[in-house]
């Protein structure tokens, strides 16, 4: 099911165009920081603790990636701290309708989490900390709704797909545990946020949006950003 998400998005996205005008756009520079990227880095976490327990059956519930609360990997609960981000992105507006725009972009991002193992991790009960520093790229493909003008700024709307290719660097550590591991992970997920251009020439925005993995992850994202 989620597996076919991006494809889902791309191809309803694509049945909207119908003699789409071809704009020759220049590319827009930004530099975000905030929550997220992250949709990856419950694979990570879960690679980690199961090679204490073991392999879990698997679950049908959405896992968050962000927020107060992760959740439980094969019955041990999970806390989730921080989690942090900075990022540049590259995009451009691949073509234009009056009422509405396909474009693309490009985001490198650094950033790191870190969570809390309160009960520990299989025959350690001592409470465990874990740090995850990654880095991420995530090409993305989406389109956007006619900006609307307030007194406030510029509001807008997008929804699409894209791909999070991300390598995590983890620690875990106890009184007893001092463990490193690292590995390469792949998201495909689809995505809708809202944001506010505010400022000198719009210049500065506020985005707030959600986005859904093929690895059954749900991601709360949060960002400001500025644009050069």
């Amino acid at each position: 099911m989620f597996q076919s998400f991006g494809v889902i998005a791309v191809s309803c996205v694509a049945s909207l165009w119908a003699v789409p005008t071809i704009a020759q756009e220049p590319l827009d520079l930004r530099f975000n920081a905030g929550i997220g990227p992250g949709l990856s880095l419950p694979d990570a976490l879960e690679d980690l603790v199961l090679t204490f327990i073991g392999p879990s059956p698997d679950t049908t519930f959405f896992r968050r990636s962000t927020g107060p609360v992760f959740g439980e990997i094969g019955n041990i609960p999970v806390s989730n701290s921080r989690s942090l981000a900075v990022s540049f992105e590259v995009s451009q507006v691949l073509a234009r309708r009056s009422d509405w725009t396909l474009s693309w972009d490009l985001t490198g991002a650094l950033g790191n989490s870190s969570f809390t193992l309160p009960q520990g991790v299989g025959p350690f009960s001592d409470p465990a900390q874990i740090k995850m520093r990654y880095a991420a790229v995530t090409p993305r493909v989406f389109g956007q709704l006619p900006p609307f003008s307030t007194h406030y700024g510029t509001w807008g709307a997008r929804f699409g797909a894209g791909s999070e290719i991300i390598l995590v660097d983890t620690n875990v550590t106890s009184d007893l545990l001092d463990i490193d591991h690292q590995g390469w992970y792949h998201t495909n997920f689809v995505f809708s946020d809202l944001s506010l251009r505010f400022g000198p020439n719009e210049r500065n925005d506020i985005t707030a949006g959600i986005q859904v993995g093929d690895n059954e992850t749900l991601a709360l994202m949060l960002t400001s950003g500025i644009s050069f």
